[in-house]
């Protein structure tokens, strides 16, 4: 089952476009930020709970974000995240963004993340962790 979560966009800083008011592209990056820590919370798994108890963190190493079109101020966005690979010592989700008004695909993109321990040196997830992203990966199918 893949996780989503539906959260208002909220602006603070709209800019101005040939078609009206768009969101910030800042925004959509927090969304994709919201998005990991809903499925990993879904999955079972606490980021604080890996940084605090397990002491380990998923720096990010890479984000790509294709912009398909604009959101506007205080526009309803449902953030699709799935798991999009789990390596040795890093992880790849994968994200879609969706206006809830007309389903309109508007983002897409995906997050690379290192696995690192409190050195900062790479390291894989716990087994308990890599096991239960392993299965809902494969529930998706």
């Amino acid at each position: 089952m893949d996780v989503e979560s539906i959260m208002t966009l909220k602006c603070a800083l709209p800019m101005r476009t040939r078609t009206g008011w768009a969101s910030c592209i800042t925004q959509l990056s927090r969304a994709l930020e919201r998005g990991r820590t809903e499925f990993m919370r879904n999955a079972g798994l606490r980021y604080r709970d890996l940084e605090e108890k397990q002491r380990l963190f998923m720096p990010v190493m890479e984000a790509h974000v294709d912009y398909l079109a604009p959101a506007r101020y205080d526009d309803l966005i449902r953030v699709r995240t799935f798991l999009g690979e789990l390596g040795g010592a890093h992880v790849i989700f994968r994200h879609e963004i969706y206006l809830v008004e007309t389903s309109a695909l508007i983002a897409r993109g995906h997050t690379k993340h290192a696995v690192v321990n409190l050195l900062w040196r790479p390291t894989r997830f716990p087994d308990i962790s890599a096991t239960c992203c392993t299965a809902r990966r494969l529930n998706n199918r």
